[in-house]
């Protein structure tokens, strides 16, 4: 753009005012493609923030969803059992996990407790 309005202005000879003019729109196409190459650039996009799940968030919700929450729940034992001091833990059977699923609240909280006592008590 800078380049045209520079012809023009030097062909205009005579006219001052297309002169003038065309020479203006040079400056200022000019100031225009100095700025942009000078100006602001736009940071690099962040990356997406990292998601650190929360455990104990998991396991109050796991708790709160019902037979697919606890049955999570034990696998999440068994699977912290594996990782540590016991890797060669059996899996467990579909029935044997649905009677862990289906005992009462109160059984389900001591049958937690009694599996997280003794893993720390193994630790």
């Amino acid at each position: 753009m800078a380049g045209l309005a520079t012809a023009l202005a030097v062909l205009a000879r005579n006219s001052l005012v297309v002169a003038a003019a065309s020479a203006t729109a040079a400056v200022v196409a000019s100031g225009l493609t100095v700025a942009t190459a000078l100006g602001p650039r736009r940071p690099n996009p962040s990356p997406p923030p990292r998601v650190v799940s929360e455990p104990l968030g998991h396991v109050r919700e796991a708790l709160r969803s019902g037979p697919l929450g606890r049955e999570d729940l034990v696998y999440l034992l068994d699977k912290i059992e594996r990782g540590g001091v016991r890797p060669t833990l059996p899996l467990r059977r579909p029935g044997e996990v649905r009677a862990i699923v289906g005992t009462t609240d109160e059984e389900f909280l001591r049958y937690l407790d009694t599996r997280v006592d003794a893993l720390e008590g193994s630790l």
